[in-house]
């Protein structure tokens, strides 16, 4: 299987927040109040009801590479599919598509041997989803902005804002052009400088990113398939984690008690203890089979609680 645990070599940047205020209706209308039009506070796509969006990140140094980043968002769940090309396998960690509800992720595609991971938002799992504001932060860029005029995008009308620096945040010859809505959304973004490769370490070269909304509409994000939990847990489950052949969780109940709870359902099930319980003060281990499977369970006693491991064979 491939390794996913990957660390993308990210040049990432404070993120500075909006300091405009935009509320969403019942009706997906936007409204706004105190709006400082003279700010850019970051691509802010929080503001709108549904979207979808493109970001491509272009470098051509000591080798060439590509960075393509789909976003979609249906009013509850978000979605990203994820592309790498030119980049050592070692460190790309191929085609991804990952969905999250903002407290669940669930991931899936080729780079995850087309497998279901699941795991809370905060578990630094998997790659790095960016966004303009990961290569200039907002605070960086905002001075720097001259409008040059009105454009509509997606029906949506903007005013193109243009900022030149020839030095900026390890970059030189630099232009940004950027579309933001009367909400301070970015509905257009691009970079375009030289430099040190942000990302992958390609030396010097060429820069070019592109954002861009293409989408703002109802649409519906499908779940990821496979990623069914085929035991039960704990009612009081917290912090699930799947991958495959093992689920962890933790749980505020007794050691002894999952230990109880799981022998009565494998049990039924059909399964025979292997390997006794072995246990010390903070750890309580036993293995089952039936048949060619085998299923180790593990509990690990913690300060703040029990966390529970599934191994399966």
């Amino acid at each position: 299987m491939r390794r996913l645990f990957l660390s993308l070599v990210v040049f990432l940047t404070f993120i500075a927040c909006s300091t405009s205020t935009v509320n969403i209706s019942k009706d997906g209308n936007i409204s706004e109040s105190d709006i400082d039009v003279d700010t850019y506070g970051g691509i802010n796509l929080e503001a709108l009801p549904n979207f979808s969006a493109t970001y491509n990140i272009d470098f051509e140094g000591d080798y060439t590479w590509r960075y393509t980043l789909v976003t979609r968002f249906d009013g509850e769940l978000t979605e990203y599919f994820l592309h790498i090309e030119g980049v050592d396998p070692v460190r790309n960690p191929g085609d991804i598509r990952l969905v999250t509800d903002g407290e669940t992720n669930w991931m899936t595609g080729p780079g995850a041997d087309n497998e279901c991971f699941m795991f809370p938002d905060d578990m630094d799992v998997g790659p790095a989803f960016l966004s303009p504001d990961d290569i200039l932060a907002p605070q960086q860029v905002t001075t720097l902005l001259s409008p040059e005029g009105e454009e509509e995008i997606e029906s949506i009308q903007t005013t193109h804002y243009v900022a030149r620096a020839d030095a900026l945040g390890g970059l030189s010859n630099l232009r940004i052009d950027l579309w933001l809505s009367s909400a301070r959304t970015a509905l257009m973004y691009t970079l375009q400088a030289s430099g040190g490769d942000p990302l992958f370490d390609a030396g010097e070269g060429r820069l070019n990113a592109n954002f861009m909304v293409i989408e703002i509409a109802p649409m519906e994000i499908e779940s990821v398939p496979g990623c069914e939990i085929d035991l039960p847990l704990l009612i009081d489950a917290e912090r699930v984690v799947r991958f495959p052949r093992s689920i962890s969780f933790e749980t505020g109940a007794s050691p002894y008690y999952v230990l109880d709870f799981y022998q009565d359902y494998l049990t039924e099930e059909g399964w025979k203890v292997d390997d006794p319980l072995t246990e010390t003060d903070t750890n309580l281990q036993i293995s089952y089979v039936r048949g060619e499977e085998t299923l180790v369970l593990i509990v690990n006693v913690e300060e703040d609680g029990v966390t529970v491991k599934i191994l399966q064979q």
